[in-house]
C-alpha cells in the first residue's frame, strides 16, 4: 500500500510490478534498485525524505494504509 501512495507525496519508491496472496501468505515484486556508491551528500537527501514521511498525516492516506499506520502506532 505504501508503494502505491508514497510517490504521490514526492517520496521515491520502487515501482510495484506485481503481487499475489494465497492461504495467509502474500508476496510482492518490485523493480530492482541498482546499488550505487555512497556519497555523503545523500545523507541530506535521505533526511529530507524521512522528514516528509514524518510530516504525513494519517488523514492524507488511503483507508487501509491509514488503518495499518494506526495499528502500528499502538504497538
Amino acid at each position: 500500500m505504501a508503494l502505491a501512495e508514497l510517490p504521490a507525496f514526492g517520496i521515491p519508491t520502487p515501482r510495484l510490478l506485481g503481487h499475489a496472496e494465497r492461504d495467509n501468505q502474500a508476496a510482492i515484486v518490485t523493480e530492482k534498485i541498482k546499488r550505487v556508491s555512497w556519497h555523503s551528500s545523500w545523507r541530506i537527501q535521505a533526511g529530507a525524505i524521512l522528514a516528509r514521511i514524518h510530516k504525513l498525516q494519517e488523514d492524507d492516506l488511503y483507508g487501509e494504509l491509514q488503518d495499518l499506520v494506526g495499528i502500528s502506532d499502538r504497538l
